[in-house]
């Protein structure tokens, strides 16, 4: 580990990079200077730790029941590297070509208003195909990219009919650290087929026993952060397809990062940011409704600059380093 520790400045710059794109970016020359000396000080503090923590890590005793804890230890500490290596915005991409409880022609009105979104170093919109390629070209990058679905999950995100257990793209872009936003339809349970995934497409990406199973009598109400960081939510509206507290408090890997509407009981929530505690992934569920929702584009422009550009972005280079500390003191105790 430790011959290998100083090709971390390369690494971590390279793996920002697609196939074709160049090292650096244009930017202005003086934002330019400041991106380099923010990642000059969080390189340095990264070999620090990764020289004086990781590179010392020893199995000390054989787990009865764990026949193998080396393995387990070194998939636990290569997650939690990955979402804690995070410390820039990305790319956000949109698919629209397929949707789910809604129609082709308002997923693209939405997507206009999701376009004027302006933080992100791009923000362009992916086919099926294409999709998949910008899920695995920016997994583990350093960066926060995010992807956005209406409804209807692309196959080359994760094969229908949920074949793939482990490992399958999508789960490997959540486990990274980054984000997927769904609205319309529930979040990756339409595929090509209908509803092929099922309500086990939540479940196998996210390793969780969630689902999002509601009532269309619920009414939903704005959160005080919701009437914060999204002007656009309705007063009152429906979301048969919610996320439930009660799931989510009772998983340990996942917690509620911020709901911006709920029913009045708070069990059920729409829109909420769900958050995975050790690999900083993310998943958004917004308006998951059959029922016209003309602020939909709104909504989620509203979630992505007020909330993630300004609530998240700014947090990630000081939560990398305390997650990856917390992390190495995990694994030496």
């Amino acid at each position: 580990m430790r011959n290998f520790i100083y090709l971390l400045p390369i690494f971590i710059v390279l793996m920002g990079c697609g196939e074709n794109e160049p090292v650096l970016k244009e930017m202005e020359p003086e934002s330019l200077r400041q991106e380099i000396r923010l990642l000059r000080k969080e390189i340095q503090g990264l070999k620090t730790l990764l020289t004086s923590k990781v590179g010392s890590i020893q199995i000390s005793a054989e787990s009865v029941t764990n026949p193998n804890p080396k393995k387990e230890i070194s998939k636990e500490r290569d997650r939690a590297i990955s979402g804690a290596k995070i410390t820039h915005m990305g790319e956000i991409g949109i698919f629209n070509e397929s949707v789910g409880w809604t129609n082709v022609a308002s997923a693209k009105a939405d997507t206009e208003k999701i376009l004027k979104t302006k933080f992100a170093r791009s923000i362009k919109v992916y086919n099926d195909a294409a999709i998949g390629n910008f899920a695995k070209k920016r997994t583990a990058d350093n960066k926060l990219d995010i992807i956005i679905t209406f409804g209807y999950f692309p196959v080359s995100l994760y094969k229908p009919g949920n074949v793939e257990q482990e490992d399958s793209i999508a789960e490997k872009f959540l486990e990274g650290g980054d984000m997927f936003v769904n609205t319309a339809d529930y979040i990756f349970y339409v595929t090509q087929g209908g509803g092929k995934n099922g309500d086990k497409g939540l479940k196998t990406i996210t390793d969780s026993n969630f689902d999002c199973w509601g009532a269309d009598a619920d009414v939903f109400k704005p959160s005080a952060d919701g009437k914060k960081y999204v002007p656009s939510l309705p007063n009152e509206y429906n979301s048969p397809r919610p996320m439930k507290k009660s799931q989510i408090n009772a998983d340990g890997n996942w917690e509620i990062e911020v709901s911006l509407g709920g029913t009045v009981d708070g069990e059920k929530h729409d829109p909420v940011i769900v958050r995975n505690r050790q690999t900083g992934g993310r998943f958004v569920v917004v308006r998951q409704t059959p029922k016209a929702a003309p602020d939909r584009g709104n909504v989620i422009r509203e979630i992505l600059e007020n909330y993630v550009k300004k609530e998240i972005v700014p947090a990630l280079a000081v939560d990398t380093m305390s997650k990856l500390a917390t992390t190495n003191e995990h694994l030496t105790a």
